[in-house]
């Protein structure tokens, strides 16, 4: 009796459980779609790490990870300073090391020159302690520099259009102008992805080619 009511009931409604089933269907495909989608972005998506090692002190290292699952070809790396009366001082940077990792082990191996090879997924340059990347700005005394950036650009995989990331850096000092404390100046690295954000990039490889090395 309950088989032949189970049997009339979906006898009856054959077109609505067509459409649930239909339905479930198209949300399972949707799902497992949106995961391949994800899982293409995250393989073709470069992001660059600018960060600070070990803590917070003026001699503390500036450190660029590629953390990205292609290589990455560093173009040009520049240091921005902006002084407490709104001058801003720029200095190119190529006098860098540059350190690989070893994808079963872990083990960072240091490589000469930056030069020799393009910076695989884990790899990492150091641009050297902060308080020398200061020194490097032509700044007068009267001038003291309160924020620092660091600007990358460089090429993803085997695309023409060149990326590009930077990070700031807050500088606390003391009243007689020692460097107490430099603290990044936000959570992470802003990677530079949208329209106007691009063409700002072009403005930066303008500076790289008309600034002179460090």
């Amino acid at each position: 009796m309950v088989g032949e009511q189970l049997f009339y009931w979906i006898s009856e409604n054959t077109a609505t459980i067509t459409s649930i089933v239909s339905i479930i269907t198209v949300g399972i495909w949707g799902f497992y779609a949106h995961l391949l989608y994800r899982d293409y972005s995250n393989r073709n998506h470069p992001r660059i790490l600018i960060q600070q090692s070990p803590g917070s002190r003026a001699n503390s290292l500036c450190l660029l990870t590629n953390m990205s699952e292609k290589i990455l070809n560093v173009t040009c790396v520049f240091v921005v300073g902006y002084g407490e009366k709104g001058s801003t001082y720029k200095k190119k940077i190529t006098d860098y090391e540059q350190f690989t990792t070893e994808t079963q082990t872990g083990q960072i191996t240091h490589i000469k020159s930056i030069q020799e090879r393009p910076l695989y997924p884990g790899d990492l340059i150091c641009l050297g302690r902060f308080d020398s990347l200061l020194q490097k700005l032509e700044n007068s005394e009267s001038d003291q520099i309160h924020k620092l950036e660091i600007r990358v650009v460089a090429f993803f995989g085997a695309r023409d259009e060149p990326i590009g990331a930077y990070r700031r850096f807050l500088i606390h000092t003391e009243q007689e102008g020692f460097i107490r404390q430099i603290i990044p100046n936000g959570l992470g690295t802003e990677q530079m992805t949208t329209f106007l954000q691009k063409r700002e990039i072009g403005y930066w490889i303008q500076d790289c080619l008309n600034e002179e090395p460090d």
